[in-house]
């Protein structure tokens, strides 16, 4: 981690967030703010589990009654993200006696028990910065740290449905991981709404959820850049593929098209916030 470069410091995110808000006030504008989310509650972050999986049986493989870490990985302490897939496939972080290459995963592909630390501990510092001055101009906070672990550790229940963080199933984010699915931004809606009613008095109306949980928007996974072409981004397609031990018939780069991705239904998974049960 670089302050400056991969991790804003405090200093720097209070210069200009307080100018922002600054700004906004004196026009006379009312707000209402997001803050930082935990990285590790998103699918792209906690999917691929830090040990080897037999990809016969999707379970993890045991030698001696022990898991069998990635090379490179330090298990229960260390994240795998999403994008490391491609390179378990070519048995990158793969033990050589397991069939692998036996070469560690690279940096860019883990997040390290000491990079974790030092971004919660900046996100915490940052939402900080974000509470106080929000408090000072009287702005409404949407607390996105604290709803989305709820979601990762709970889920939440609508009607019923049950949506969770797991990766496709979920319900929650979309494909990439990372983005959430028109249902997740239709549900951040109204926590915004309830945040703005709450400080101003409003009576705003909340989102309907019905279109985005038994609509047309309800199977839709994408991700904002890629809701307009109805296409998955490659990597999101990668992803998708390999998520499902499906072989892809044609590279998503170059040499024609992709096919299309199975359909994949969320099923019900956990017990959660809103209902709120």
């Amino acid at each position: 981690m670089i302050d400056d470069v991969t991790l804003t410091t405090a200093p720097r995110f209070e210069l200009y967030f307080r100018q922002i808000v600054t700004s906004l006030n004196a026009a006379g504008a009312k707000m209402a703010i997001g803050n930082i989310p935990d990285v590790t509650s998103i699918p792209f972050v906690t999917t691929i589990p830090p040990v080897v999986v037999d990809p016969r049986t999707n379970l993890p493989v045991r030698i001696g009654g022990n898991l069998v870490p990635l090379v490179g990985v330090t298990p229960e302490q260390d994240f795998v993200l999403l994008s490391a897939a491609g390179l378990l496939g070519q048995g990158i972080g793969i033990p050589a006696a397991l069939g692998g290459r036996g070469t560690p995963l690279p940096d860019e592909v883990v997040l390290s028990a000491a990079e974790v630390a030092a971004i919660r501990a900046r996100t915490a510092a940052l939402n900080g910065i974000i509470q106080t001055l929000a408090n000072q101009v009287g702005a409404a906070v949407m607390d996105f740290n604290t709803e989305f672990t709820q979601v990762a550790q709970r889920g939440i229940t609508i009607g019923g449905v049950t949506y969770t963080t797991a990766f496709l199933t979920g319900g929650f984010f979309s494909h990439d991981g990372v983005h959430p699915t028109p249902f997740g931004y239709a549900y951040v809606a109204n926590l915004f709404i309830d945040a703005i009613n709450a400080q101003f008095g409003g009576d705003i109306p909340p989102v309907d959820l019905f279109p985005f949980m038994f609509g047309p928007e309800a199977s839709a996974g994408f991700a904002p850049s890629t809701a307009a072409s109805g296409q998955l981004s490659p990597l999101a397609l990668d992803m998708l593929f390999w998520s499902l031990d499906v072989p892809k018939l044609a590279p998503s780069k170059g040499g024609g098209p992709t096919p299309p991705a199975p359909k994949v239904t969320p099923k019900p998974r956990g017990k959660g916030r809103a209902g709120r049960e």
